[in-house]
């Protein structure tokens, strides 16, 4: 402690400069390490920001200092710089790898770092984040708020170059818009000040620069739409977007069943250690269903971050309601005979409230600090009435009323910190722990039976820790870790039947592991290559000591900026849910699900291996991606049914061996500009097709087993510039399904869906009015086909 006052009181002396290449341009996200000599250990250490420039604080009394910069693309360099003489000093960093096709480079004009050329876009002021980047050749967005470039996954969007939406990706996509936006770039490889980390292999983020008129000033909106059947939609937002302090609210309520939050982003620090139960009692919140009688959902979310000098924290807040009640009616016919008919009605509440706090700082020149608590809480009732008549031989009706009621509370709490050693070495310690406590009511009845009701109640609880410390080594051009973790994990379930129907059944687990991760990453020339693997030692109580390994690999070879081939492969390994294993569970009334035999400390492993081709030119409009994967399970949990006793259907959990999949998914677009107003015209193509094979049980016999998923669509869009219409768009896509037993097919389904959607605004302006008219007209056209 003494040693941390006097950090933080001595007097220090500010050293800035400013980074640029070869071309003058500046630089962004350099490391910068600061040591007394040429081998001495450092003494602080910083990042250029989105203009080359940084400043570090080094103690007073220095005469020189050794500062050593280096950046991916750019060549090493360390110089002495006399205090006495000057503290302010210029970089010229010279490019260390070839330079790029003359078109690339003006895509990418600096760095990692593409600009896009939002202001060419023909957008109007609503229109969002979400929207600019669909627009943008090399960036796949999907609905729930998933962002890939370059086949790397963005997580971070910036505002300012501070970060803001951390793994809050379809926040930032459906509320940030075009009116508050100077420009909009994705950093490639983007390095937190804030972390000590050699590898220059980085995640890319993107950062939008604001108009100064929204800089350091508090903005709010709220939005109110009525539509067709007394729909309406409420929506809210306001923002303080400043040097210190961030800060973002939004609400939304709604009865048009549209969600604006995305399972990713809730749960995201949640989910590593979740088990699957919890997981699936967060679905409801978080599935768009149109088709219902009544669809209510409220939500309400807070960003609040600041940054200073030494320090950042933030607070993330997630509230979400959500009442929804449909009704499903169904009829089999023989022929011409109805045999059966049933009505189905489903009624769900339920609320959830998540809390993302974290905190990072610098505890002196040379380490820092990082911690992340969050918090989930969830709680719903669902209640399901279903009337079931059967005409065959005689008429006889069912009337079943199910009800579950999930309650959920999951903690988890990440902290790290990180030493640097010497210039050329880091330490790394890291302490996680986890826990989870689900209860779930459920409680099922025939109501013309009478004392039919059956009631079950489950208590479950994890505790998770573990400890790990990772040393990081930079070998320039390659970069090593090697760390040693130690993991328990701690489960208990207790499943409880009133009225003596089944006898309480109760479940623990204690898993013990030991494990050595070690990677190596860097570059060579074009390609960009990461190894990492992790021995494990994994300790139970009736299989005592069993050796696993995971492992996650990755080759990139980048032929330009963005073309490039990825080749990546992984082993991960997840022991089956304690709560999917007592001895009988009852799933519905006439549903009953029974393991024999099944240990709780058996496991499945996947192997998967992917090979990826992105090409994207953004001057030239165009944009292919091919992916395909194979994945291979092995020692599948699976439920089967086993037998039917007294109009009672009887599910058996049993292991089978393995289970293959192959993944093919292609898409491309082309753009051509026409006309002197340079209309914009794309044609697109996409082709998803899945594969699976593993065994099963059909007829008391172990079969074969193949189900084959079929999505090809065609794309067509229009952006006429100068006029009223500012985008028109067709898509035609076909969806197949088949299920096969021994290379017989069992049954298929294909469905065509044609959508037509124009959107259109209109702005006009009356002295200080200004009125914009804006519209969307969507068609969309579903034809089903099943055999």
């Amino acid at each position: 402690m003494l040693l941390i006052f006097s950090s933080l009181f001595s007097q220090e002396v500010k050293i800035s400069g400013h980074i640029k290449s070869s071309n003058n341009q500046p630089i962004p996200y350099v490391n910068v390490i600061v040591s007394k000599t040429e081998n001495s250990q450092p003494i602080t250490f910083g990042y250029s920001n989105e203009e080359g420039e940084f400043s570090v604080m080094i103690p007073e009394g220095l005469e020189a200092i050794m500062i050593n910069v280096s950046s991916i693309g750019f060549q090493e360099q360390s110089l002495r710089l006399n205090i006495k003489e000057t503290k302010y000093v210029e970089i010229i960093l010279e490019d260390s790898v070839t330079s790029l096709d003359e078109i690339v480079i003006k895509a990418r004009p600096k760095g990692d770092t593409l600009n896009l050329g939002i202001h060419d876009m023909n957008l109007t002021d609503d229109k969002t984040l979400r929207d600019m980047l669909n627009k943008t050749d090399g960036i796949i967005i999907s609905r729930d708020g998933g962002i890939m470039y370059r086949g790397k996954q963005i997580n971070k969007i910036l505002i300012n170059g501070k970060e803001v939406f951390l793994r809050q990706n379809k926040i930032a996509l459906d509320n940030l818009d075009y009116r508050i936006m100077k420009s909009v770039q994705v950093i490639d490889n983007y390095k937190d000040r804030f972390a000590i980390d050699f590898n220059p292999i980085r995640d890319p983020v993107i950062n939008v620069e604001t108009k100064d008129e929204f800089k350091g000033i508090l903005k709010a909106e709220v939005e109110f739409g009525l539509g067709y059947d007394d729909k309406y939609n409420f929506t809210g937002k306001g923002f303080l977007f400043s040097d210190k302090l961030n800060a973002f609210i939004t609400s939304n309520t709604t009865n048009t069943g549209e969600i604006v939050f995305s399972q990713k982003d809730i749960s995201a620090p949640i989910v590593d250690y979740s088990t699957n139960a919890l997981r699936n009692y967060l679905q409801p919140f978080f599935i768009e269903d149109f088709q219902t009688r009544k669809n209510f959902v409220s939500n309400t979310s807070l960003t609040l971050r600041k940054e200073a000098e030494k320090n950042k924290s933030g607070l993330v807040l997630y509230f979400g309601n959500t009442q929804i009640e449909r009704d499903v009616s169904r009829q089999t016919f023989l022929g011409e005979n109805l045999i059966e008919s049933s009505l189905t009605n489903n009624v769900q509440n339920g609320n959830f409230i998540s809390a993302t706090t974290n905190f990072n700082a610098k505890l002196s020149e040379n380490s820092v600090f990082e911690n992340k608590l969050s918090t989930l809480l969830l709680w719903y009732d669902d209640l399901t009435q279903n009337l079931d008549t059967v005409f065959s031989p005689n008429p006889t009706g069912f009337n079943l009323l199910t009800e579950n009621s999930p309650k959920s509370l999951a903690i988890s709490n990440e902290l790290k910190i990180t030493k640097l050693i010497s210039e050329k070495k880091a330490i790394d310690f890291e302490l996680n722990y986890y826990y989870e406590g689900d209860k779930r009511d459920f409680e099922t009845q025939q109501n013309d039976i009478p004392l039919s009701e059956i009631k079950q109640v489950e208590d479950f609880s994890k505790n998770y820790v573990a400890a790990l410390s990772k040393f990081k080594y930079d070998l320039n051009p390659v970069y090593l870790n090697i760390g040693l973790g130690l993991s328990h994990n701690q489960e208990e379930g207790e499943l409880m039947f009133e009225n003596d129907f089944l006898t309480e059944d109760n479940l623990t687990r204690s898993i013990t592991t030991i494990e050595t991760p070690i990677s190596i990453s860097g570059s060579y020339k074009n390609l960009d290559y990461s190894f990492s693997g992790s021995p494990a030692l994994i300790y139970t109580d009736e299989k005592g000591i069993r050796e696993e390994i995971k492992s996650l690999n990755k080759l990139t070879y980048n032929f330009e900026t963005q073309n490039n081939l990825i080749l990546s492969w992984k082993r991960n390994y997840r022991f089956y849910d304690l709560n999917s294993l007592y001895d009988t569970i009852v799933r519905g009334f006439n549903i009953r699900v029974i393991n024999d035999g099944i240990n709780a400390e058996d496991y499945t492993t996947t192997n998967l291996t992917s090979l990826e081709w992105n090409n994207n030119n953004v001057s030239r409009n165009k944009q292919i991606n091919l992916k395909y994967e194979f994945i291979k399970d092995k020692n599948i949990l699976q439920s089967v049914l086993d037998s039917v006793s007294s109009n009672i259907f009887f599910y058996a959990n049993q292991i089978f061996p393995d289970r293959t999949t192959h993944l093919i998914d292609m898409s491309g677009r082309k753009g051509f500009y026409f006309s002197p107003s340079y209309h914009l015209i794309y044609f697109g193509a996409s082709f998803y097709i899945r594969n699976d094979d593993y065994p099963t049980i059909s007829n008391q016999e172990e079969v074969d087993a193949t189900s084959l998923t079929l999505q090809p669509a065609f794309n067509l869009t229009f952006r006429p510039r100068g006029f009223l219409i500012r985008e028109a768009s067709n898509q035609l896509k076909r969806n197949d399904y088949a299920f096969f037993i021994n290379g017989e097919e069992i049954n298929s389904q294909s469905v065509l869906t044609n959508t037509f959607t124009v959107e259109g605004t209109e702005k006009k302006s009356t002295g200080n009015l200004t009125l914009y008219i804006s519209f969307t007209i969507l068609t969309a056209i579903n034809l089903t086909f099943q055999m």
